[in-house]
């Protein structure tokens, strides 16, 4: 079995989880067949890009969310929301950081 496709079906099933939904469900959101999903998030079936997007728009999230893998055991939520303000913020002026940083220090004081 390819790392790759263990990985992207762990991913999946982290998703699933995460949803408190069966494999069934999440199979059906995304026009599929269970026993077919199951495949899939087992890591015995390679995911054409058709499938990869069913399975986005199933999970509710953007394609490239279901590589983001974890192997040190940290939240990947996490990492893709880090990702995404670094690239925010990266692009921003000075003005629009140091607005982004009182924000931030107004949300975490309470």
């Amino acid at each position: 079995m390819a790392k790759l496709q263990e990985n992207f079906g762990k991913r999946l099933k982290q998703l699933r989880k995460a949803k408190k939904l069966t494999q069934e469900k999440i199979a059906k959101k995304a026009k599929m067949d269970w026993k077919y999903y199951g495949m899939i998030e087992r890591g015995e079936l390679n995911s054409t890009l058709e499938t990869i997007e069913k399975l986005a728009k199933a999970f509710g999230v953007e394609a490239y969310q279901l590589f983001v893998f974890s192997s040190d055991g940290e939240n990947t939520e996490t990492k893709i929301l880090e990702k995404e303000f670094n690239h925010i913020f990266s692009s921003a002026d000075e003005k629009v950081k140091r607005k982004i940083l009182k924000m931030a220090q107004l949300v975490l004081s309470g």
